[in-house]
């Protein structure tokens, strides 16, 4: 049993507060990813929950046990920091080796290498036991790392950034990997990133937090399909949610209207774009909203030129990302993004029209940034 539990936990560093009141649970067996950006208290939610800093108020339980006073050796986690934190003079083996060969854990011998052995089998460094940590590769370097801290085999893993700093092909490997021994392990992991694919690449559940306060948590799929605010939302997403301020007129033509004003862009300052809500919205009177749109889920289509729809413009630019085209439309006064699929015959100038399912309308509060319900 070793279920995580963080109970309203803060930490000050004199007059900044790095997280305020946290409570959040991890399961037993769990992958449980804290996602946000730099300086939102990812870390130092993993330093308190490792020993490692000292919380100021509110208490910590591992495996049912108040470890809130206990000191990092006595909690049983290992931590993985983005740094590999490896001995230069030591080999493969002997950086393994060392945190068994601590004071006190009186291992015999050969369970050390047993341990060792099973260890480089699943990560597949037993070759390179003899090499330094100087002969290695970075993917080589981390997997050591990841080693260093499964063969102490301890109650929970905390991981801070351990892949950040690689290259996107190692990224992606090393995702791969980590995909693999969460699903032969089924240990208890808290995994700290700020990268988005991480996150849902990895995560039984996610916990958004900015600026040391929880913003939300859920399954990645809850977390992108219902964010409860504009911060979430523009985290979740290969491309990010767009986001255009204006207001709703309640009826107008027989349905809701989303009015987007102000000039951020575009050719035509001048001219007021409208879009279709849901008739759903029309009970939210009219008043001032923030409409979000993922480029993802807007489709496109090429028009003539005797058309005159309010959500038509012309191509902006195209980027071509192999498998999708990211297409840049300018719509008079605002410019919008839309994924489209990489066969799409499109070319820069074209007139296009844009269509929104009514499924993907994300509306916000202007004041609190907040969502406002689909069911309002």
């Amino acid at each position: 049993m070793s279920r995580v539990e963080v109970r309203g936990v803060s930490k000050w560093f004199g007059r900044i507060c790095a997280v305020y009141e946290l409570d959040f649970y991890c399961e037993d067996g769990e992958f449980l990813v804290i996602l946000g950006p730099s300086g939102a208290g990812k870390s130092t939610t993993l330093k308190l929950i490792a020993g490692i800093e000292g919380c100021d108020t509110g208490s910590i339980r591992i495996g049912g046990i108040d470890v809130t006073k206990l000191p990092p050796h006595k909690r049983d986690v290992a931590m993985v920091f983005e740094d590999y934190s490896l001995y230069p003079h030591f080999t493969v083996r002997e950086n393994l080796a060392f945190p068994l060969r601590a004071p006190g854990r009186h291992i015999p011998v050969s369970e050390i290498d047993d341990r060792i052995r099973c260890v480089g089998e699943l990560l597949r460094i037993g070759h390179l036991m003899n090499r330094y940590p100087r002969e290695l590769s970075q993917g080589q370097r981390q997997r050591v790392s990841l080693g260093r801290a499964l063969v102490r085999q301890p109650q929970v893993f905390l991981f801070d950034e351990p892949i950040s700093h690689l290259d996107a092909k190692l990224r992606h490997s090393m995702r791969r990997e980590l995909k693999r021994l969460k699903a032969e392990l089924r240990q208890t992991v808290i995994y700290v990133t700020h990268d988005y694919l991480e996150a849902v690449s990895l995560a039984d559940r996610v916990i958004v937090l900015k600026e040391g306060e929880i913003q939300q948590v859920g399954r990645p799929d809850e977390i992108y399909r219902a964010p409860k605010n504009a911060f979430v939302a523009s985290l979740f997403g290969t491309v990010p949610m767009m986001f255009f301020e204006g207001r709703i007129i309640p009826n107008y033509g027989g349905r809701p209207r989303f009015i987007i004003q102000g000039a951020v862009g575009g050719s035509s300052a001048n001219r007021v774009l409208q879009c279709t809500l849901p008739p759903k919205y029309s009970s939210l009177g009219e008043r001032r909203l923030i409409l979000g749109l993922r480029p993802s889920e807007i489709s496109l289509e090429v028009v003539g030129e005797g058309c005159d729809d309010n959500l038509e413009g012309h191509v902006y630019a195209i980027q071509d990302l192999f498998t999708t085209k990211l297409v840049t439309v300018d719509l008079g006064n605002v410019m919008v993004e839309v994924m489209v699929p990489s066969p799409t015959e499109i070319a820069r100038g074209q007139r296009v029209a844009i269509t929104i399912p009514d499924e993907h309308f994300y509306l916000f509060d202007p004041d609190t940034r907040n969502t406002i319900p689909l069911s309002a």
